[in-house]
């Protein structure tokens, strides 16, 4: 039977070039390249070139391995390995020359020869120069040899790179040791911000090595680094956790809980306090009233008064209606509740108002301090309790919710605007100290420390592809920066760059010890390279 491919491809030449220029090669015909013009690196990254590095770095110290134990053989058994593998280091040197003068090939082998070297740190001893230059000259001992050079001159090298490297690793834990226990200095803080600092960090509130410092350099990096999209996020962050901390000790203050104070917390708190006030108030309940008192009272408000308002407290009508009732030796409970609530609003109103007279305002609140005080004075110790602790819940949500202060949609609390109004209605309190509450407290610190940058939304809106993806380093310097070593190195130095230092110095204070013994070894890595370098 006849082969039915027979001559299949016998007679080619007869379709050559059918459908395709003379000139265009056939499919299977190989391309030549110049060998001058060919290098085995071309087109890589950095990062494969690193990687290829590392991986140099394992395969050398097998091969030098073998050579070690081939030398010992020969040495021993009269056999004759070495030269083989003298040639194979020379060949392997030549193929990886060219990744080798890549900064990524360099950056690989060393960076690994540094991290394969440190978990000798566990070892006793590696700590020392004796330890040092073993574990130096170790390493360059495994490194191979071709023709010519000399494994113990490497070696040599190696414990000397090793000693070197323990030299610098001793220097360097030395200053970051002197810098992470450099005592905190005041840099710009005032005794009252000082006071203010302690009081809300006493409560959660965080500060910026910039506010801590008092510096203004730092705070103008920071205004910098709050406005750029992809450093922002540390940043508003801690503005908001700040701001639940005030929102927190606002509601308390009325005797809720939460980091909110939106309508639902105040409603709630407006209707547990009516409560309070309606169950005392009962026109049944009969006080027995001491006139002489309440004439010494108003006597002396009127004399604290005298100059500052128009005539005398009594002129007020709710004023010379209390003091008529007082006067007549009882009075109820639903009478006293009536006037402390209508001295309230009137004194309110005083004190708010553009056109209101402060002192007057002063002067009714403490005359309705002194209405609440006679109608406490009727309840039981348990009803006196929740009574007196309503008094003041009530006084701090009439602050609370005056004017812009808190905004009952968000439920934040402006600290600034708290701050004014307390320095208004109660100057002895917030002024001057004397109340030292959480809500003053907070009050104060949003006073002393403003952000540094406004919410105006900018960071946001320029947010786009090529921020987003500087986002991930940007938050993390910015995390480390508010960290709390940042905030000491900047209340323990007064420029930038020693404040940036001090970071620096503290956040590596951690890892030093780790990576500190694994310098010899990295550096004994390149003990073949400094020792030819040497013999040229």
């Amino acid at each position: 039977m006849s082969d039915p491919y027979a001559g299949i491809g016998a007679d080619a030449d007869e379709y050559a070039g059918i459908g395709a220029p003379a000139s265009m090669p056939m499919p299977n015909a190989a391309v030549s390249v110049s060998p001058e013009n060919y290098s085995p690196v071309e087109g890589n990254s950095f990062l494969r070139n690193a990687l290829i590095g590392s991986g140099k770095f394992f395969t050398d110290l097998g091969l030098g391995a073998r050579q070690v134990g081939a030398q010992l053989a020969d040495g021993t058994f009269g056999t004759n390995y070495t030269p083989a593998l003298l040639k194979e280091a020379a060949e392997k040197r030549a193929i990886d020359a060219p990744v080798m003068e890549t900064a990524g090939g360099k950056v690989g082998q060393i960076g690994t020869g540094i991290l394969t070297a440190a978990p000798l740190a566990a070892i006793p001893g590696v700590g020392t120069y004796i330890g040092a230059a073993g574990v130096g000259g170790g390493t360059a001992a495994l490194q191979p040899v071709t023709a010519g050079e000399s494994r113990a001159i490497n070696t040599g090298v190696g414990a000397g790179l090793g000693i070197a490297g323990q030299a610098a690793g001793n220097w360097l834990s030395n200053w970051i040791r002197a810098r992470a226990t450099q005592p905190i200095i005041d840099a710009g803080l005032t005794p009252a911000q000082e006071a203010a600092a302690a009081g809300g960090q006493n409560l959660g509130m965080r500060l910026t090595p910039g506010q801590a410092s008092g510096s203004r350099g730092l705070q103008q990096l920071e205004a910098k680094l709050e406005s750029q999209p992809w450093t922002s996020g540390p940043f508003n962050s801690l503005k908001r956790a700040n701001q639940e901390v005030l929102n927190n000790a606002a509601a308390r203050s009325i005797g809720e809980n939460g980091t909110s104070l939106d309508a639902t917390v105040l409603d709630a708190a407006n209707t547990r306090l009516g409560n309070v006030f309606e169950s005392v108030r009962n026109p049944n309940s009969v006080i027995i009233t001491h006139p002489p008192t309440t004439t010494a009272i108003l006597d002396q408000i009127d004399q604290n008064a005298s100059g500052l308002i128009p005539g005398s407290i009594r002129d007020n009508p709710l004023v010379s209606r209390f003091e008529g009732l007082a006067q007549s030796g009882s009075i109820t409970g639903e009478q006293l509740g009536s006037l402390s609530s209508k001295l309230g609003r009137a004194a309110s109103k005083q004190m708010t108002t553009p056109m209101g007279d402060r002192d007057l305002g002063q002067a009714l609140f403490q005359v309705k301090e002194h209405v609440d005080d006679l109608l406490e004075s009727s309840l039981s110790p348990t009803q006196a309790a929740e009574y007196g602790a309503a008094r003041g819940q009530y006084r701090n949500m009439m602050n609370l919710t005056s004017g812009s202060i808190t905004n009952p949609s968000s439920g934040n609390v402006s600290g600034a605007l708290l701050a004014n109004k307390l320095q208004r209605v109660d100057r002895r309190g917030f002024l001057f100290g004397g109340n030292q509450s959480d809500l003053y407290n907070a009050a104060r610190f949003a006073q002393a420390f403003k952000p540094i940058v406004g919410d105006s939304g900018t960071a946001t809106r320029e947010l786009g592809l090529g921020q987003m993806a500087l986002a991930i380093p940007g938050s993390i310097f910015s995390r480390l920066y508010l960290s709390g070593p940042g905030q000491l190195a900047a209340r323990g130095t007064v420029t930038i760059p020693q404040a940036i230092g001090g970071i620096g110095a503290r956040l590596a204070a951690p890892v030093a010890p780790a990576l500190l013994p694994g310098l010899p070894g990295g550096a004994g890595a390149l003990a073949p390279e400094i020792s030819s370098y040497l013999l040229q």
